[in-house]
């Protein structure tokens, strides 16, 4: 049990940080289209 709860915190700052990748990757993405459609 504490096996496993240690684990999940240790994994959380990767799942955050790859949340927050995807979600610049998905801005950058995005913007172009944005940019483009109110043109």
């Amino acid at each position: 049990m504490s096996k496993l709860t240690i684990g999940m915190v240790n994994s959380q700052p990767i799942i955050v940080g790859v949340t927050i990748i995807y979600a610049i990757e998905i801005f950058y993405l995005m913007a172009p289209l944005y940019n483009l459609q109110k043109k």
